[in-house]
């Protein structure tokens, strides 16, 4: 059985969905549930269900959402590294007009590096790892196994904490918000200038539009999958889950990508995150049907961002 090590927040996610997010108004609650996030806490369930040993280094309370978090976690037999007793809580508004969300974050918590034990990260077939674990990196970089893969999940944050991050693994992967960085309105340009920051090879996620792949000065497009898009939330978290078990699997790194994709438009179909991921029955059974999308339209919707 292979070991996946996740480490990063976990996140409790309270969402809120609205017919039109507008400013200065009041606006009625169509839905709200309560939810778990984190990119890590998502590759942890995600690999946890396809019966991988799993260990997670994360964060959690022992108030009654951290409790009911670890049940979540123990039940799904995930190993819980705790290395702050804090639990960060989110504020998700998304607006099933526009199909965007708006999510309010709480400050990062403080971690114990002494929690951190080697002999786990030294078992990993596969690393997650989330930007407010990046102080970890050089640990971790040290003490795996060489053809151990590190998924990076940065969010949207360019900076010298995430970049070191970026350009130390094979498969960065950002999202196309992140390439505002390099340029706000010339798309070309700006995944000309992450692959000169960060490095030859880089994977784009563009929400709706689907991902790219820049590699060696060319640009290929993996267009999305049609779905019945409810919530977008999660979406990221699970394409780089996804991706990794392309990578676990000896896959060719254009199927990963492709898998991901797929994976991620199935998650968008429940209002949640970590709660609702689609199970592998369904990732097997789903009709796969893609959409029509050029490099042209890709352009004109990164100006919009």
């Amino acid at each position: 059985m292979k070991t996946i090590v996740s480490l990063g927040e976990s996140v409790i996610d309270k969402i809120y969905v609205i017919s039109e997010l507008k400013p200065g108004l009041k606006f009625e609650v169509l839905t709200q549930k309560i939810s778990y996030g984190g990119p890590s806490l998502v590759s942890a369930l995600f690999f946890s269900k396809l019966s991988f040993n799993v260990y997670f280094f994360t964060t959690l309370s022992k108030d009654a959402d951290g409790l009911a978090l670890r049940r979540l976690l123990t039940k799904n037999k995930i190993k819980i590294i705790n290395v702050s007793s804090s639990l960060k809580k989110n504020l998700v508004i998304i607006d099933s007009k526009n199909r965007t969300r708006t999510i309010l974050r709480e400050s990062e918590n403080k971690l114990k590096t002494n929690k951190l034990d080697k002999k786990i990260i030294k078992s990993a077939d596969l690393i997650f790892l989330d930007r407010h674990f990046a102080k970890f990196f050089e640990i971790i970089r040290k003490n795996k196994k060489i053809n151990t893969e590190i998924i990076f999940d940065p969010s949207t944050e360019i900076s010298e904490r995430t970049l070191k991050v970026l350009r130390n693994i094979n498969y960065p992967i950002i999202p196309w918000e992140s390439l505002k960085y390099f340029s706000s309105s010339n798309l070309k340009k700006a995944i000309g200038l992450a692959q000169k920051y960060i490095g030859k090879l880089i994977i784009i996620t563009c929400g709706p539009f689907g991902s790219i792949l820049g590699i060696n000065g060319k640009i290929k497009i993996f267009p999305p999958y049609k779905t019945k898009e409810i919530d977008p939330t999660g979406a990221g978290d699970i394409f780089r889950a996804a991706f990794g078990f392309g990578l676990l699997k000896g896959w060719q790194l254009e199927k990963s990508i492709d898998f991901a994709n797929f994976v991620a438009s199935l998650h968008l179909q429940k209002l949640g995150n970590g709660d609702v991921l689609p199970s592998f029955k369904k990732i097997l059974l789903s009709p796969k049907r893609k959409k029509k999308i050029n490099f042209e339209i890709l352009v004109e919707n990164y100006k919009k961002i």
